[in-house]
C-alpha cells in the first residue's frame, strides 16, 4: 500500500500536459534519492487517465507541480525506482473501483418490473 510506503524529499524537474487523442493528463518528471542513489519518476497519483472533459481537474494537478517545486515523494522500499507523488487510493480510482460491483450488486437487490 503506497500510502505505508517510505519517503524522501524530491523536486519537479519538468511538467506538461498530454493531449493525446481521448485523454487530458497533467504528466511530470521528478528526481529523487534513496540510500545515495539517484531516481526519476513521472507517477503522480494511481488515478487512471482523465477523461478529456475533465480538463478543469487535469489544469489543477499540472499547477500544483511547478518545476523546481520541492515535493514529498512515497517510493516502495522493495523497488525504489517505483514511486508516486499523491499515494493511496484518488477519488477518480476509488469511483471506478467501487462503481462496476456496486452497480452489479444495485442490480442484483432491485426487483424486476
Amino acid at each position: 500500500m503506497s500510502t505505508r510506503w517510505p519517503t524522501t524529499d524530491g523536486l519537479i524537474v519538468s511538467r506538461d500536459l498530454d493531449d493525446a487523442p481521448g485523454k487530458y493528463q497533467p504528466v511530470c518528471e521528478y528526481r529523487y534519492e534513496v540510500d545515495g542513489v539517484h531516481f526519476r519518476g513521472s507517477r503522480i497519483s494511481f488515478a487512471p487517465a482523465l477523461d478529456p472533459r475533465a480538463s478543469e481537474r487535469a489544469l489543477v494537478i499540472f499547477h500544483r507541480y511547478p518545476p523546481d517545486k520541492s515535493v514529498t515523494v512515497h517510493y516502495d522500499p522493495h523497488h525504489p525506482h517505483r514511486s508516486v507523488l499523491e499515494p493511496g487510493i484518488t477519488w477518480p480510482l476509488a469511483a471506478q473501483l467501487v462503481g462496476g460491483p456496486g452497480l452489479v450488486a444495485l442490480a442484483l437487490v432491485l426487483p424486476v418490473s
